[in-house]
């Protein structure tokens, strides 16, 4: 009997030493105690997730409603925002304290603003520009709301 107590005892050591949770420092769930990653870490990115309808307001021409979509990027910090400007293009942004960053050239055009979570609303301010013109004398600036 005493061994079977002893066995028990070791294996209820060994399991407390292997707390499971989140282990990754950058996730706003990160939990210092932990020794084993349960798979359950959440990232500041992960608020910006979604499908959007959006209304785009920009200085020479609107582009009216249409869907965005973002996605995780490649980077725990980073998001991909799929269909901005209307033109089915994607933009890779930075994420940091509940706004995004981007400045990138994709098929000859340089998109540059922000994007921050305002509750369920995707807010967006940015501006266009032909990348071979960069930077731009006579901008296109854009601004949306987007819902989910």
């Amino acid at each position: 009997m005493k061994k079977i107590g002893l066995v028990f005892a070791i294996a209820v050591l060994v399991m407390s030493c292997k707390k499971e949770g989140c282990t990754d420092s950058t996730a706003t769930n990160y939990n210092e105690d932990a020794k084993v990653d349960d798979g359950t870490c959440a990232y500041q990115r992960d608020g910006f997730i979604g499908t959007y309808v959006v209304s785009e307001t920009c200085t020479y021409e609107d582009n009216g409603s249409y869907t965005v979509t973002v996605i995780e990027g490649p980077n725990t910090n980073e998001i991909v925002i799929e269909n901005l400007y209307n033109v089915g293009e994607r933009v890779r942004a930075v994420v940091a304290n509940n706004e995004a960053t981007f400045k990138e050239g994709v098929a000859g055009i340089t998109y540059e603003g922000t994007a921050y979570m305002l509750g369920e609303e995707l807010n967006v301010d940015y501006e266009v520009c032909e990348t071979d013109y960069y930077p731009c004398s006579d901008i296109e600036a854009c601004s949306f709301i987007g819902t989910k």
